[in-house]
Order: structure tokens, then sequence, then C-alpha cells
């Protein structure tokens, strides 16, 4: 999700009369580079009297650079230095967090001792044990994820070329039981905000100028550290009370209550919410949950 496609296409057209989108490229040689980020660098680059670097112009630049689908990871030989090195392109986050979710929980021992993972980005692998590129082959393993994973070898050591993945903007690693600022995924400047008041119960806000800061843990015994992928049954609660995440039935309002949702996803997290039309203040409205709901993103 991004821009509406017709403010995306505008904003494109805004350039100065005589500016070619071409001519404001930039070329990366030996990086590896999503085109939808090629083309957010590119615009920076474009004159700074173009009509372009208007009202509409970061939102456009966020918008592009958050586009970008494939997710991208290292995984390296533990026990040396120079071999078994590959780059693993995922269809998307979500893909690399059910991936992993997969090999670790695996019955296949060879993998779960071999594969380890030190962060969102990086892996590595004992290929005396097992290889992890052979996780979409091997039974009992990731084998349904053949058709959104890949691995790319890279050069030895002594080959010295590497190919750059990505670097990730705003990046926040989904570890159940840690706490989060949470964000619409399109317009990034509107928080969720708890105000916290004597009043009961308190009502979850979307707003422009505050945030609240919520931890986010699966319901499962003993997950605390785990990552969480979008099948794992959450609870979201406040850090500074015992109050949790739950709906008014009737209404949709998300609130904070000593009784925390029942049922409640985290795939519902990031796609089963959205901004009501009741204002609370100047600056925030109603958080409402729905099927049909926006965006949202850990921060």
């Amino acid at each position: 999700m991004g821009l509406p496609r017709e403010d995306l296409a505008s904003g494109l057209e805004s350039l100065r009369p005589g500016t070619s989108l071409a001519a404001c490229f930039v070329q990366i040689p030996d990086v590896m580079i999503n085109p939808t980020k090629q083309l957010a660098l590119s615009i920076k680059q474009c004159s700074s009297d173009s009509p372009f670097q208007s009202k509409y112009n970061q939102q456009i630049i966020s918008s592009i650079e958050r586009t970008i689908m494939v997710f991208y990871a290292y995984v390296k030989q533990v026990t040396d230095n120079s071999t078994y090195r590959y780059v693993i392109t995922f269809a998307s986050r979500s893909v690399a967090d059910e991936w992993w979710r997969a090999v670790s929980t695996s019955s296949v021992v060879s993998f779960t001792d071999s594969i380890q993972r030190v962060n969102a980005q990086f892996y590595t692998h004992n290929v005396n044990q097992a290889n992890a590129a052979n996780s979409l082959t091997t039974t009992g393993v990731a084998t349904q994820f053949l058709g959104d994973v890949f691995f790319t070898l890279l050069n030895d050591l002594g080959g010295r070329g590497l190919s750059i993945i990505p670097s990730l903007d705003h990046f926040a690693d989904h570890i159940s039981g840690d706490s989060f600022f949470i964000r619409s995924k399109v317009s990034p400047y509107k928080y969720w905000y708890c105000p916290q008041s004597s009043d009961a119960p308190d009502g979850v806000y979307v707003s422009h100028t505050e945030r609240t800061r919520f931890r986010v843990s699966r319901t499962d015994s003993g997950t605390a550290g785990t990552i969480m992928i979008g099948s794992d049954e959450i609870d979201i609660t406040l850090t500074t009370v015992d109050m949790s995440i739950n709906v008014i039935t009737s209404t949709g309002q998300v609130i904070v209550s000593t009784a925390p949702m029942s049922g409640l996803k985290f795939g519902d997290l990031l796609n089963k919410f959205t901004t009501g039309t009741n204002v609370q203040s100047l600056d925030a409205r109603e958080l409402i949950y729905t099927d049909d709901g926006e965006e949202w993103e850990l921060a």
C-alpha cells in the first residue's frame, strides 16, 4: 500500500516542464536494489525548483520506498569465513518470518541445529549439518515456501565481489514481548494513542500529534522473544498499566480494558483496524476494528 495511484501519477507528472524523469535517475553500480527504491532515490536528485518538490514530494517518495515488496537476508557459513554465503530473497517480509518459523520449529533436527537467526536480515548455517538452501526441498522443513523464497550463492571470499542488499528504513523486528509504537503504513505520521484518562473504558485513537507505546505478545506460553507471524494469537497491552486492547462489539470502537481481546491475531493488528469518523479532539479520531481495515506497522 502507498499513496493512491492517481496521486503518485500526479506527482510524477508535476515535474518541471522539460524535465525528463530519466534525467533524474541516478545509477548505483554494483548495488542490488529494487527498482522502486531506485525511482525514489532518483526523484530526490531532481531540480529543487521542480514543482515535484511540493507538498506531495516527501509523501510520494516515502510511499515509493515503502512499496518495496521483496525482502532480503544474508546467510553465512558459521564454521569458516569464505564459503557457502547466500543472499535469500523472500516474496515479502512476512514470508521471511514465516519461513523462519517453519525452519526453527521443524522436526528435522539437523536444520534446527544448523540455522540460526542473528537478526531479520542475517542468518548463519553449518552446512556440515544442513544447508539453509536445502530447507526448501527437504520434507518436514520449509518446502511450502518453494515458490516464495530463493537462495543465490555468492562468491567465496576470494571472489571479492558482494551484492549489497537494500537497507531498511524504520524497521522494527516483530519480537514477541517487545514494545512498539503502532502507526499507519500509508501515513506514517498517524499513531495509535491512548490518553489514559480517569474515565473508563479508555478509548484508543489515531493521532497526528500524540502516540502511545504498546507491548505486543503471543498468547502462547513460553514464546517471549520469538518472531511473530500473521497466524499467531496476540495480546496488545499498555506498557505502563495492566490494560489490554479490546473492542466494543456494537460499535467496533477500540478501547483498553482489563480483559484482553480474545482471538486477536498478529495479522489482524496489521490490517483490521481503521480510523473512525468520531473526533476525540482536533488531532485524534477513534480507532475502529473492522474486516476492511487499513495497513498498520510496528515502529
